[in-house]
């Protein structure tokens, strides 16, 4: 290594921190010296014991690894090296001016959206759920207020038509980009400007976001919450006792009142609190994905016809 070489330790956990992480290490403008991560825990019904995203990741290129659950273990971790940086991203726990202080030059968050907006735990699915256009990558300095800290760089792109997995790849790379480009600005004496405007925060998803509710959501919503939400916390309704988990769906010029259901031309159409949607593709509940046209053959009865 070349003494022109960063050097970082990488706090991370989830997907998008190991989608970071991955890029990090396929680059050699810096040196990884410790991976630190959140303990392997039990996931799915089934409760197996499952290392974190980032993890695996420090796993395939053979990165030392540390699992914390504390910033004093993190302070313990880290005794006796003096990384030039701190690398945060999706790591999962709040972290004490202990921690902060660590780096030889910076801590640095990696914050897919563009600050103040939509501070906290998912910015990708709230800026696509909203409806924005815009959204983008922030690289600030890590602070002790959650996601206020002072921004190096950002860079923003377009997200009108575009669904949760594309937005996440586009600012994987975008992050990593901005990332090694904020290690030399820092060192070269650059200083991060304080955010500017009102902060829109969101947070952890839980399953019942995904419930639609056709008298308080507008088709608008429910196009976006399907871009957003798609595989989690998924997107679904209920209709005489049975879920159904929407797939495909789009607006339709259907005029309905809020929470009127009909079939049509072999799709569901149901009127939401302004407009109306159109179900192509669902999954009933216990049953395999479909087409509507497929289940109203089978079921000719169960949602009211034209």
């Amino acid at each position: 290594m070349s003494d022109s070489k960063h050097t970082y330790v990488y706090l991370g956990s989830g997907s998008y921190g190991a989608s970071i992480l991955k890029q990090l290490l396929a680059s050699d403008a810096a040196q990884c010296l410790k991976v630190v991560t959140l303990p392997d825990a039990k996931v799915g019904r089934k409760q197996r014991l499952t290392p974190t995203a980032v993890k695996n990741i420090a796993e395939e290129h053979a990165c030392e690894i540390v699992e914390v659950t504390s910033s004093e273990e993190i302070v313990s971790a880290l005794e006796g090296i003096e990384p030039d940086f701190i690398v945060v991203c999706d790591f999962g726990l709040i972290l004490k001016q202990s921690v902060i202080d660590l780096p030889r030059l910076e801590i640095l968050n990696v914050h897919p959206s563009l600050l103040p907006k939509w501070r906290g735990a998912s910015p990708i699915r709230a800026a696509i759920r909203a409806g924005d256009k815009l959204s983008g990558v922030s690289i600030m300095r890590v602070v002790k207020r959650l996601d206020a800290g002072p921004v190096y760089i950002s860079q923003g792109f377009d997200i009108s038509e575009m669904e949760y997995n594309a937005v996440f790849r586009r600012a994987a790379h975008i992050g990593s980009d901005l990332l090694l480009e904020t290690f030399d600005l820092v060192a070269s004496g650059v200083t991060p400007a304080e955010q500017e405007g009102d902060p829109e925060y969101c947070y952890k998803l839980l399953k019942s976001d995904g419930m639609l509710d056709f008298h308080e959501h507008s088709a608008e919503d429910v196009v976006n919450m399907l871009r957003s939400y798609l595989d989690w916390p998924t997107v679904y309704f209920e209709y005489e006792g049975v879920r159904f988990r929407v797939l495909e769906a789009t607006t339709s010029p259907m005029a309905l009142k809020p929470g009127e259901f009909l079939v049509a031309d072999g799709l569901l159409h149901i009127g939401a609190s302004s407009g109306s949607v159109s179900i192509v593709e669902f999954q009933p509940e216990s049953k395999r994905a479909m087409k509507v046209s497929h289940f109203v053959r089978g079921k000719h009865d169960f949602f009211p016809r034209q």
